[in-house]
């Protein structure tokens, strides 16, 4: 009996090393842990600190002022107007409104204008006609000069608000009449009317040209 409970208290001290042993290679350590967690009277959180986490490894890169260009080196200044830009802020309102117009109608007379005008042709038994012109706009100097069939023969006729009569003979079959333009006068274009009439002055023909420097009107009398 005595040798039993011997046996008995031998095993029952062996037991809890075995246990130890076999199970102290699985346990995982946690440390204490302080919680910043902080709850108030009714069980909610109050504050909340989250420790300030420091990368070591970042590094701020300088800034390459170099990469930008000259006008951008200093932050915060304005880069130089142009002078004339400057010029234009203390001009009158008016006086630039006036100088668009002008600008304007400036390039019109450089582009409607600048094309040759056909007057329309006409028929006659007459043997010769008589074209009267002048200037129906404001008398600014526009000048021409006449060609029959493509001969020139008036070199200079300078058009003002009195008109002016050229007689012109006529060969059998078609007569070419032309008027170039060759000073369109202060402001542009050339501008005249003018009215043909017959031997027995009967009218022919009336009609106005708006003439750009260099290009012609032109009409055709044709001689039955």
């Amino acid at each position: 009996m005595k040798l039993f409970l011997m046996l008995l208290m031998i095993v029952s001290m062996t037991l809890p090393g075995f246990a130890q042993r076999e199970f102290g290679s699985k346990t995982l350590a946690i440390p204490h842990f302080e919680s910043n967690l902080k709850t108030g009277a009714s069980g909610a959180l109050s504050k909340f600190n989250v420790p300030p986490i420091d990368f070591p490894a970042l590094k701020r890169l300088p800034i390459r002022l170099d990469l930008f260009p000259s006008s951008m080196k200093k932050i915060g200044e304005l880069p130089t107007r142009s002078p004339m830009i400057q010029k234009e802020e203390f001009k009158n309102p008016g006086d630039i409104i006036v100088q668009k117009l002008n600008k304007r109608d400036g390039e019109e007379v450089q582009t409607i204008y600048r094309k040759n005008q056909y007057l329309g042709d006409y028929k006659t038994k007459s043997a010769f006609i008589k074209v009267f012109c002048r200037d129906y706009g404001l008398i600014d100097g526009d000048e021409v000069r006449l060609y029959v069939n493509d001969v020139l023969v008036v070199t200079r006729i300078s058009l003002d608000d009195a008109s002016q009569e050229f007689d012109i003979p006529l060969t059998k079959g078609f007569n070419k009449i032309e008027f170039e333009a060759i000073n369109q006068g202060l402001l542009g274009p050339n501008t005249a009317e003018f009215q043909a009439y017959d031997d027995k002055e009967i009218p022919i023909c009336a009609n106005q040209w708006n003439l750009a420097t260099g290009f012609r009107a032109t009409m055709i009398i044709v001689k039955e």
